[in-house]
């Protein structure tokens, strides 16, 4: 797989990525036209698709595409055998009243494309009805190679018009911050915004401190830091015994 294809499917990939939501895993819907081509190519779907497309890929098909290939008879086995491996998305279309592929497949696609598919097809007049939808990536194999069509140009148009309403947003806050720079009051709207303005000091800093008392406990522990005075003991002799009295005691 070359580089250079590879790169140039990255920038498709994130074109749609970025206007249209388009997410990992990719879903990729695949009719029997596709499936023939790579049974012809000997190109193995679910094994080169996430390697080309960079991601995740969850392969899909429809209940008609598979009623199309079985009408077709032993030509159609081989690509109807490739399709059973897919996941069956339910198309609405009943067995009795089955569609073509291509109608089935614009019906499921919509008018937006809201589930992101990545329709993989060689039918001409698919993917002619699919160019005219904002949105729809379209894969096709051509020289033996899987290849992603560029954006069509009602996806440019489209995405032209998803950047023109950003770029109007943000001329639009750009105003209103000048604005509010200038100090302009902002234009009426259902909500309403304050102004900062520039806070005072806090008032529990600017209460007056209380003057410091000396109470009788600092007074008391003050005076009983000084050391005591010891009593002197005067030690008397009576009848050979000595006792101990205290000095100023009579005799």
């Amino acid at each position: 797989m070359k580089v250079k294809r590879v790169k140039q499917a990255k920038r498709i990939i994130a074109f749609y990525q970025q206007n249209f939501g388009l997410r990992q895993p990719y879903q990729v819907l695949i009719d029997g036209s596709f499936a023939y081509a790579a049974l012809k190519a000997k190109i193995n779907i679910i094994e080169q698709l996430p390697k080309y497309l960079g991601g995740e890929v969850q392969c899909l098909t429809t209940r008609c595409a598979g009623i199309e290939l079985r009408l077709l008879g032993s030509a159609g086995n081989g690509a109807l055998q490739i399709i059973k491996q897919y996941d069956e998305r339910r198309c609405g279309h009943t067995v009795a009243k089955a569609q073509p592929t291509p109608d089935c497949i614009t019906s499921l696609i919509g008018e937006e494309n809201r589930h992101h598919y990545i329709v993989a097809t060689q039918d001409m007049d698919l993917r002619k009805r699919l160019r005219q939808i904002a949105g729809v990536p379209l894969l096709l194999i051509t020289h033996n190679t899987i290849m992603l069509e560029k954006p069509a140009e009602a996806s440019m148009h489209a995405a032209d018009r998803v950047v023109e309403s950003k770029l109007a947003g943000s001329v639009a806050e750009q105003q209103f911050v000048r604005r509010l720079k200038a100090g302009e009051e902002p234009a009426a709207s259902g909500t309403t915004m304050k102004r900062k303005h520039r806070k005072g000091p806090n008032p529990m800093s600017c209460l007056k401190k209380k003057p410091r008392l000396t109470t009788m406990t600092e007074a008391g522990r003050a005076s009983s830091k000084a050391p005591l005075e010891k009593k002197k003991r005067v030690r008397r002799r009576r009848k050979g015994v000595e006792q101990a009295t205290p000095s100023g005691a009579s005799d």
